[in-house]
Formats: structure tokens, sequence, C-alpha cells
């Protein structure tokens, strides 16, 4: 049953104008309300999809650059824990670089000796997933003296993903650094 507007039944809006109140009227100041339309609601989603796409190729780069900054710092933390060993122990300790495995070994004298393994970091595996290569050091291998003096110096190249990183080694100190940062 339609009610008909009249004095009575209208209240006035806060913005001056009368309003229905009956239930017919009602429904259909609710049916009346905008919204957004399909293509409306189509092109946000597009936008948004786009934005997340550049998001996650921007974070998969700074992951990149985030596992060759951890594999150069483990390599600067492994020569330089050996050249600390060679000198608190007074005896030698090699470092040698395996190319095809990623892997960097720290042996004593007496793991050389005996045919240990030594300290094995690999840096193809997780957390680094990064490949190695070595200029300037004779066969790969790196060795300190008594006095943690080094037998020379070269150049290890990281990369992963067509992004690369350089640690240096001073041939005078055994200082290691990643190159640009002396």
């Amino acid at each position: 049953m339609r009610t008909s507007t009249t004095i009575e039944n209208v209240r006035p809006s806060p913005l001056g104008a009368p309003s229905p109140v009956g239930r017919a009227d009602a429904r259909l100041l609710v049916q009346s309300r905008p919204a957004f339309t399909l293509l409306e609601v189509v092109i946000v989603l597009i936008i948004v999809a786009v934005l997340a796409t550049l998001a996650s190729l921007r974070y998969a780069g700074s992951l990149d650059r985030y596992r060759l900054d951890g594999a150069s710092r483990r390599i600067i933390a492994e020569v330089s824990r050996a050249q600390v060993e060679a000198r608190t122990t007074s005896a030698s300790q090699t470092v040698r670089f395996n190319i095809s495995g990623s892997t960097v070994a720290v042996l004593s004298a007496d793991d050389i000796l005996n045919s240990r393994a030594g300290r094995v970091v690999s840096l193809a595996d997780d957390p680094y997933r990064a490949a190695m290569a070595v200029n300037g050091l004779a066969s790969n291998v790196l060795t300190f003296n008594a006095f943690g003096d080094p037998s020379g110096g070269g150049i290890i190249t990281l990369t992963r993903n067509g992004l690369s990183a350089a640690v240096a080694i001073d041939a005078s100190s055994g200082r290691a650094y990643v190159l640009g940062t002396p």
C-alpha cells in the first residue's frame, strides 16, 4: 500500500529540502545510490596488477643484490678469519677457492696433513646461490703464513642472474674488501 506524501509524513533533510519517509519512497532512495560500473572496477584491477608486477620485479632484483652482498661478506669474513687464525696459532692457514663448486674452504696445516676438508662454505647453495670466478691467485689458493702474511692477492668475482660483485684481496696486507669500497 503506497502512501501519498503529505505535509505530515515529510521531514526536512539536513540540507533543508523535504525528504519522504514512506517505505516505498525509502526503497527508491536506496536503489538510486551511485555505484561503480564494471568498467571502472576492471580498470582499477588492471592498474593494481601492473603495480604489483613492477613491485615484484623490483623485489626480485633487490633479492639478487642482497644475496651477492651476503656472499661477498662471507668471503671477506672467511679470509679475515683465516688470517687471524694464522696469527693466533702461529701456523699457516690456507683458503682454497673451488670455482666449479663455488666453495671456499679454509684449511689449517693439520687439515692439509691429514687430508681433512677443513671449514667449507658453499656459495652455490642457500642463502647465496652465486657463481664464483677467481683472478690473480695461483691455483685459486691463498695461504697465510704463521705471521698472517698472504701468499698473494687477487679478485674473486661473484655472479647471480646477470648481477656481479667483486671481492679484492690485497697482496701486501691480506685485507679483503668489496671492490669499489677500499
